[in-house]
């Protein structure tokens, strides 16, 4: 196949195109550090036995009840719960409940690490999310279960109208390539 001048020039002009996306998309992030995310626990269909608003760090764990025998874990985009039941006799007695707020975009929710069994609902909308547990038994005395949480792509504005250099440079040697090819195609003719 002959390397024709309109060839190389499309080659070019999708690599502008796709630079150009790239440089302005980031994937949206539904939990980020320094956040403030509202959390609640307690039993199911009953009023929260905890409920704060605090900020997202990591390391740390954001929420913990009843002395740290239930925690919620809040990473980037990404949550971890667990249940220690270590010198108890039984386990809560009863189904509970972990809801989160206050959250960007959320568009789903799945299980990564933990027993899918003991889990009797997750449920979301755009800014919150629920997960409802069984009775969880004791043993075993440690329950922990992982969740990774996704969101849309999302375009960022731009910052200023000044561009980044290294934008600029790709631009220029883009536009230098294709009108140089340009040029020389037409020479050759």
């Amino acid at each position: 196949m002959k390397n024709t001048p309109s060839r190389h020039l499309r080659t070019y002009s999708v690599a502008l195109l796709s630079t150009l996306a790239l440089c302005g998309s980031s994937l949206g992030a539904t939990i980020s550090i320094g956040d403030v995310v509202t959390g609640e626990f307690g039993v199911t269909s009953s009023a929260p036995a905890l409920s704060s608003s605090p900020t997202v760090v990591d390391p740390g764990i954001e929420f913990t009840f009843a002395g740290g025998r239930s925690t919620l874990d809040l990473r980037e985009d990404a949550f971890d719960i667990t249940y220690d039941f270590l010198g108890l006799t039984g386990g809560i007695g009863a189904p509970t409940t972990w809801s989160l707020t206050d959250l960007f975009d959320i568009q789903g929710v799945t299980l990564t690490s933990g027993n899918a069994a003991s889990i009797a609902d997750i449920s979301f909308t755009m800014n919150s999310i629920s997960v409802d547990f069984i009775d969880l038994p004791n043993p075993p005395e440690f329950h922990s279960f992982s969740f990774a949480v996704e969101g849309t792509p999302v375009v960022d504005p731009p910052d200023n109208a000044i561009p980044e250099p290294s934008g600029i440079l790709t631009l220029a040697f883009l536009l230098s390539g294709g009108a140089f090819i340009r040029r020389r195609g037409s020479k050759a003719c």
